[in-house]
């Protein structure tokens, strides 16, 4: 059920002397925060690419970390690829030490499904991270929601569906695996028979800020819990939903393009949106348009594969769908629950927890207050 388990990176504070820098680096450097400044993301790439290569101190390689800190439209897969590139020889105080030490420790406990232990040691680092972003640090704020969503995926795998579904909530809708959070909160609150706040997950899943598709799982709970209510007109509508999306995803079809696909996360919306940005021409034209010709390859080929996934799994979704509904039992299953317009011009089943307009400030707030239809059923 929960996937894409994220390796924890580490955090370290800038503290202590720093080497002379060489200024053909120092130059790189300037010239990052200078596209930036400008907003311009795609060169901002080019320009650390280009620092990947070169010798870096510890000094030179804080610098940039808090600029991609700061501007993380430049992309995330950036963030994580220039942490792994913090210098061997950095300054270390104690506080970094007490962090890279539990987080190592907490990281192996989770790998060996001691999943208690690995969540009090994810608290120890998310306090000191706390510590530092109240000192006025934006640098561990990536790191520290990182934290917190592993804190959550110890609790649901200790088993503790409620305290993790908690947890999930305190994710806000920036963190760049937001709608991966939702997926996974609405297996803490199902798990929890929190089927309101399973199925407000589901919701929240479809805002208009992400693609219309969701995980072949969701669809599953969804599926599940309609026909637990015994709402059977929604659980039929659930299924026509999941056979469409079975013919869109035939490649024959053609009707599943890259676009939709990469507004999935809040992840490859970035970087969709840096791989298709108007390019300007300017000396540094040729370079950004290599780099988002990069990009757009490896969204392609994540793409491709993605696609392969969610074709096996739907077909396995339906296949489900379609014997509980034969056999008449209660099998995991399910689909997409219908727009919010419609929802609202119908029976108003969904509602966000604040009246607000469906923007990302209101992801994760949403609830289900329809009530079950089962005595109504047995009444007939």
């Amino acid at each position: 059920m929960m996937r894409y388990w994220i390796s924890t990176i580490l955090v370290v504070t800038a503290t202590g002397a720093f080497a002379q820098a060489p200024a053909s680096v120092d130059s790189l450097v300037k010239e990052v925060q200078g596209a930036v400044d400008l907003r311009d993301d795609v060169l901002a790439r080019v320009l650390v690419k280009q620092l990947t290569t070169r010798p870096r101190t510890f000094k030179q390689w804080w610098e940039v970390r808090q600029i991609l800190y700061e501007r993380p439209q430049v992309g995330f897969d950036y963030l994580a690829k220039w942490d792994r590139l913090r210098p061997v020889k950095a300054p270390t105080s104690k506080v970094e030490r007490q962090i890279n030490t539990s987080l190592t420790r907490a990281d192996a406990l989770q790998s060996q499904s001691k999943f208690n232990d690995a969540f009090r040691m994810y608290q120890i680092v998310a306090r000191h991270l706390k510590k530092e972003m109240r000192r006025g640090s934006r640098a561990p704020r990536f790191l520290y929601w990182t934290v917190v969503h592993n804190m959550a995926r110890t609790l649901y795998g200790a088993g503790r569906y409620l305290e993790s579904m908690e947890v999930y909530e305190w994710i806000p809708p920036d963190y760049y695996k937001f709608r991966q959070v939702l997926f996974e909160k609405m297996w803490a609150a199902f798990r929890a028979k929190r089927y309101d706040r399973a199925m407000g997950a589901i919701a929240s899943q479809q805002s208009s800020y992400f693609s219309s598709y969701l995980e072949p799982e969701t669809y599953l709970v969804q599926l599940y819990l309609f026909k637990k209510l015994c709402r059977m007109d929604e659980h039929k509508k659930a299924l026509s939903n999941v056979e469409t999306i079975m013919k869109r995803l035939d490649p024959k079809a053609g009707n599943y393009r890259l676009e939709e696909w990469a507004q999935s996360d809040v992840e490859t919306k970035v970087l969709y949106k840096l791989a298709t940005a108007e390019v300007p021409a300017d000396k540094n034209k040729d370079a950004k348009l290599r780099e988002q010709a990069s990009i757009m390859k490896a969204l392609e080929s994540r793409f491709a594969s993605e696609r392969r996934r969610l074709e096996s799994q739907f077909k396995t979704v339906l296949a489900y769908s379609r014997l509980s509904v034969a056999l008449d039992k209660e099998i995991i299953v399910t689909d997409v629950v219908p727009d919010r317009g419609a929802l609202m011009a119908s029976r108003r089943e969904f509602w966000p927890v604040e009246d607000a307009e469906d923007w990302i400030d209101e992801l994760g707030q949403h609830l289900y207050i329809g009530e079950s239809q089962c005595a109504k059923t047995e009444a007939k």
